[in-house]
């Protein structure tokens, strides 16, 4: 799950559309 608001993934950290890059938020439901 993806925090909208700050861009910070939240998510598992196995998330590809994360690339460690917070604030960089992909549309990947």
């Amino acid at each position: 799950i993806r925090d909208e608001v700050s861009g910070i993934d939240t998510s598992l950290p196995d998330d590809s559309s994360v690339s460690g890059d917070e604030g960089k938020v992909e549309d990947n439901d």
